[in-house]
C-alpha cells in the first residue's frame, strides 16, 4: 500500500514513474530519499478533491489535542441555570 501526501508535504518520500518494459508501460514507484523500516510509503496521487483531503479552511478550523491526534476544534456549550 501507498500512501497519498499533497505535493510539498515533507512526507512524501517516493515518487510514481512510467517505465517501459518490453515495449508495455508499467507503473513503477521509486524512492526519493532513504525510507526507514515501518515509514508508510507516500507520494502525491496528483489528483486534486480527494475525499479524504482538507481545504485550507478545513485545516484552519482545527486544533491538535495532547496525545497528538488531530480533532474538530471544541465547540462553547451555554448551559442555562
Amino acid at each position: 500500500m501507498v500512501n497519498d501526501a499533497i505535493k510539498g508535504d515533507i512526507r512524501n518520500n517516493a515518487e510514481m514513474k512510467i517505465v517501459l518494459v518490453h515495449g508495455k508501460p508499467h507503473l513503477c514507484l521509486f524512492a526519493t530519499k532513504d525510507i526507514s523500516v515501518n515509514e508508510e510509503l507516500r507520494f502525491d496521487y496528483a489528483v486534486p478533491k480527494l475525499p479524504w483531503r482538507k481545504s485550507d479552511e478545513d485545516v484552519a478550523h482545527e486544533v491538535r489535542n495532547d496525545v497528538g491526534i488531530w480533532s474538530p476544534k471544541p465547540k462553547l456549550l451555554l448551559i442555562k441555570t
